[in-house]
């Protein structure tokens, strides 16, 4: 009869072992990342500023790039102006390209 007590007592704690483990395993620490979240190390998304209107332009290596017309004449290009509002300014560097030359 002892023998009996002994196994069906093994028998209950091997069952006992065997549900708690699976009851542990059910249950994901709160600190594991998800795979599913492939994101969630990538931190935060960083935007592009808009880049600033400039004169200054600079080549492939980094270093400043020479106009290749006057700065004034760059300066209108790089506005956004209408016809009507060009005609004038465009007008005004004819009239002083030719006093000049």
């Amino acid at each position: 009869m002892n023998t009996s007590r002994t196994i069906v007592s093994i028998a209950s704690v091997f069952l006992a072992a065997s549900s708690l483990a699976q009851a542990q395993q059910s249950q994901a620490p709160a600190n594991v990342m998800d795979p599913a979240d492939a994101t969630a190390l990538g931190g935060p998304t960083v935007k592009q500023a808009p880049r600033a209107i400039s004169l200054i332009e600079r080549d492939a290596a980094g270093k400043v790039t020479l106009l290749s017309q006057r700065a004034e004449e760059a300066a209108v290009a790089l506005l956004e102006l209408t016809l009507e509002q060009k005609a004038p300014v465009e007008a005004l560097f004819i009239k002083r390209a030719a006093s000049v030359s």
